[in-house]
């Protein structure tokens, strides 16, 4: 840090940024407009860009006796939000004046502080504006299009603002879009042929299931007219339906009665269900059944294991044929 005395100090309370400064309350802080740096009331050279920071001082009475400004290069700053960006992308800033602080041609960069009136107008027109155009026109198109972006502060800083601009090259941004548009086909495509399939998938789903209801409807009317009694029993011996025959001839109450409760089994033939699930089907075996006058009656008894897709789980289909 140096401490410049006498004559090495420079007259510096006409500056704007002093002026304004002078104004804020305790609590608020002054940024200024960017411009080059003057010494002596003279442009530097070589250019120096900058802006300065400065907050009022007061006394004891709270009336300003000074204001403290601090100097920073702006270089720093341009290099913040000029990245490095693609090719046929530029990037602008300007100042509240629309005028060019940053240009990718550096005889447009502070026009201003030599008396040009190089503004973003001049260069660019409206309908160069993206954020205008709802559609591409298909012919007359510009060289380049663009979009804005106002920046200021807030929180007690007094600064005018500044505004982010960004072009790209047309010839480049139509080949972008045609490349999007091929890829946004390719997954519309791709979209319907998996919608395609996934119809065709249902459809055959719900034929299935259309056939399986059918043929169940068409097997339960052969079962209900038959003159056999055919039931199903569940894994757990319950009988869980059972034909007219069935019903008409045995005690039977629907997932409560069991299975072997009906009939007098040989000791080998006890454990038929279990026996019929594990190896498909059991060979007809004889099961006697006593009626409520104690009257014996013989019956061929078939077992079938069959899988109920509706309920997922297998079952016993029974069939049993009195004696002739």
């Amino acid at each position: 840090m140096v401490r410049l005395k006498g004559d090495l100090l420079q007259q510096k309370g006409q500056r704007d940024y002093m002026l304004n400064a002078s104004r804020l309350d305790s609590e608020s802080v002054y940024i200024s407009p960017i411009n080059y740096n003057r010494e002596h009331g003279q442009i530097q050279i070589p250019y120096v860009s900058t802006y300065r920071v400065a907050k009022p001082v007061f006394n004891k009475q709270g009336a300003v006796f000074a204001v403290l400004v601090t100097n920073y290069f702006a270089d720093e700053l341009f290099n913040s939000v000029t990245f490095s960006s693609s090719a046929g992308v530029d990037v602008y800033l300007l100042n509240d004046q629309q005028q060019f602080l940053f240009h990718p041609d550096p005889k447009l960069r502070f026009g201003f502080e030599f008396g040009q009136d190089i503004t973003w107008s001049s260069v660019f027109s409206q309908s160069q504006d993206m954020s205008s155009q709802a559609t591409l026109p298909f012919h007359d198109l510009p060289s380049h299009y663009y979009l804005k972006q106002r920046i200021s502060l807030e929180n007690n800083i007094s600064m005018l603002p500044l505004e982010l601009a960004v072009s790209i090259n047309t010839d480049i941004l139509l080949t972008d879009v045609a490349k999007r548009r091929d890829h946004f086909v390719l997954v519309i495509i791709s979209l319907f042929t998996a919608l395609w399939l996934l119809v065709c998938l249902y459809q055959r789903y719900i034929n299935r299931k259309l056939e399986l209801h059918t043929l169940k409807e068409r097997n339960n009317k052969i079962i209900e007219n038959s003159l056999d009694a055919i039931l199903t029993v569940q894994e757990d011996g319950l009988i869980s339906n059972a034909n007219k025959t069935a019903l008409q001839c045995f005690d039977i109450i629907i997932d409560h009665t069991q299975f072997t409760q009906l009939f007098s089994l040989a000791e080998g033939d006890k454990s038929c269900i279990d026996e019929t699930i594990a190896q498909g089907s059991k060979p007809s075996f004889e099961g006697v059944f006593i009626d409520p006058q104690d009257q014996q009656h013989f019956y061929s008894i078939t077992l079938t294991s069959v899988f109920d897709i509706f309920t997922q789980r297998y079952q016993v289909a029974d069939v049993w044929t009195p004696p002739h």
